[in-house]
């Protein structure tokens, strides 16, 4: 057994750990076991029953065994293989050359990529074929020559870099085996990196179709509490869960409410939710409230009587949250505007009542005239509630 368990990295980690592009991992609110291969991809998954485990370790030891027998280099073929990288959270490695062949044909060519132990090291990398004619490629990494490999962080920063042309497979392995080890140990030990990798882990989570599988990266980069994730965040209130883009809602506003306000400003019009529309006006009623924000205030009463009228009141509703004297003036100017509809309901006219109430604690329900002549002397140096 022991010889079977010094084959793997034993990780403890919560609920909300990990989820990649290639990864979605459900979990359940019982301690269970994964082993997962360096790709990725779940090798297998058992609950903690003792013989069970002993059983899981014992065949994924085999499978490994069996798979570095065979292990090549696989590259990534997709445009966006940097993406995959940073959402990953693991190194990249570039291999430059400079035959004609398709990048999926360079282990006949170089029997270096074909070797187990490199592709077993490779593996914990992202893997990338640059031909020499990637002049881009080429100017920012610096090739000595052909066959090269230039390994890097998710930023592009340079870690270490290898002459591939009559390289030994055993210590080109070993070497890239130490990058991919301190690249890790650099993740896992920087908060900001942390921060980073959770964000990324994120966005790559919103490529998902599972709810339960965005939810989780979601509350662990919320947890973070650090306002520079608000632009990952903000990119989950265009997501299809409905949970999701509620969660956010309130996210925006108790992180940073001066921050998250554009968040929502920039999504508040293109929700299609009418509740979660009306939570995202309330919102920003509360953001312009704390922060002042004139553009904010604008937002909530530019062309208020010229909109969907389910939007006209949720953004009376919104100003009440504003105590401001321009607030109070605003909603006592549009309120004669508002007529009830032949089954005699008026929202829009009821909104402003509420809104009114709420800013300065009188009552004087749609008696505008009486608000009007309340305000007037109560305006000046007026105490808001």
């Amino acid at each position: 057994m022991k010889s079977d368990t010094a084959l793997f990295a034993c990780v403890k980690m919560d609920l909300a750990e990990a989820y990649a592009k290639r990864a979605r991992w459900v979990y359940k609110p019982t301690p269970d076991l994964r082993i997962i291969h360096p790709s990725g991809e779940i090798l297998t998954h058992v609950g903690a029953e003792p013989a069970k485990l002993t059983a899981a370790i014992k065949d994924a030891a085999a499978s490994w065994r069996m798979d570095v027998r065979n292990s090549t280099v696989t590259f990534e073929t997709d445009a966006a293989a940097l993406n995959f990288a940073r959402a990953r959270q693991r190194p990249t490695l570039f291999f430059f050359y400079d035959e004609q062949i398709p990048s999926a044909d360079l282990a006949t060519k170089f029997p270096l990529l074909k070797d187990p132990s490199v592709g077993a090291a490779a593996a914990r990398f992202t893997a990338i074929a640059v031909h020499r004619t990637n002049k881009a490629m080429v100017e920012k990494l610096g090739p000595e020559g052909y066959p090269f490999i230039v390994t890097t962080d998710a930023d592009m920063k340079q870690l270490k870099r290898f002459p591939a042309a009559d390289a030994d497979a055993a210590a080109l392995a070993q070497g890239l085996d130490e990058v991919a080890a301190d690249f890790e140990k650099t993740v896992a030990g920087d908060p900001k990196n942390a921060t980073a990798r959770d964000a990324a882990l994120f966005g790559a989570a919103l490529k998902g179709e599972v709810e339960a599988d965005r939810l989780d990266p979601l509350e662990r980069l919320v947890a973070r509490k650090a306002v520079e994730t608000l632009p990952a965040l903000a990119k989950g209130l265009s997501d299809k869960s409905r949970k999701l883009r509620e969660r956010l809602i309130a996210v925006m506003e108790e992180l940073d409410p001066k921050s998250g306000l554009p968040c929502l400003l920039a999504w508040v019009d293109k929700e299609p939710n009418p509740r979660l529309r009306d939570l995202g006006w309330g919102a920003i009623g509360r953001a312009v409230n704390v922060t002042g924000d004139p553009v904010g205030y604008k937002a909530l009463t530019r062309g208020i009587l010229s909109d969907p009228y389910d939007v006209v009141v949720a953004r009376i509703a919104g100003l009440g949250f504003v105590k401001k004297v321009e607030a109070v003036d605003g909603l006592l100017a549009i309120a004669p505007k508002f007529r009830a509809d032949r089954a005699g309901k008026d929202p829009a006219g009821d909104a402003v009542r509420d809104s009114l109430a709420k800013l300065t604690g009188q009552s004087f329900g749609k008696e505008w005239a009486r608000w009007n002549d309340w305000w007037r002397g109560a305006r000046e140096g007026f105490k808001f509630p």
